[in-house]
């Protein structure tokens, strides 16, 4: 029945084009239109750290368009190996902290887990399976948490490590970094 009617509906439009071929020649001499634009909303930052870079006189972003990796300093830091080599483990020490979300999600799958065994067993020895499920997951959690935020803290050494390296190495182009903290509400 479908194919019927689309067969019926094909040759009534090759009817209408015969019979007028000015009308598809004004259809096909018109340029094409484009729907107007979609206005993109802009998320709203409410928290917000910016890190840029003054160097001869210029400021400069400090970070790539992909992430907090300092990876703007590169090509001004190609004259002192000692600074490159700490800006290559200041960025490698951040993509291994980047594991440590893995291993808190576990964490947090042995608590939950815990939790429901521990309701599915009855008595002490539900209690104690729970316990020891949850506990551990509620350590494995809180340890790479904290061993994260300490880790990318002091990290932050090497990248002020790295631009005191090339300061002294090239004092007449000194860098300065600027860092720019704000909370809108």
């Amino acid at each position: 029945m479908r194919a019927f009617v689309f067969a019926c509906l094909g040759l009534s439009l090759t009817q209408q084009a015969i019979a007028s071929p000015s009308a598809v020649q004004n259809i096909v001499s018109q340029p094409p239109s484009a729907p107007p634009a979609l206005s993109r909303r802009v998320p709203k930052e409410t928290l917000s750290c910016t890190r840029q870079y003054v160097y001869q006189g210029k400021t400069l972003d400090c970070d790539s368009n992909l992430a907090r990796d300092a990876e703007n300093l590169r090509p001004v830091f190609q004259e002192v190996p000692a600074a490159l080599k700490e800006l290559d483990l200041y960025q490698a020490t951040r993509r291994q902290v980047r594991g440590l979300a893995y291993t808190s999600t576990i964490g947090l799958v042995l608590i939950v887990t815990g939790y429901l065994l521990g309701r599915e067993i009855e008595g002490l020895d539900g209690i104690a399976i729970r316990n020891a499920v949850a506990g551990s997951g509620l350590v494995l959690t809180t340890g790479s948490v904290v061993f994260g935020f300490v880790s990318l803290r002091a990290n932050e050494a090497r990248l002020d490590q790295a631009i005191r390296l090339h300061n002294e190495a090239k004092p007449d182009r000194p860098i300065e970094l600027l860092v720019t903290t704000s909370v809108r509400f």
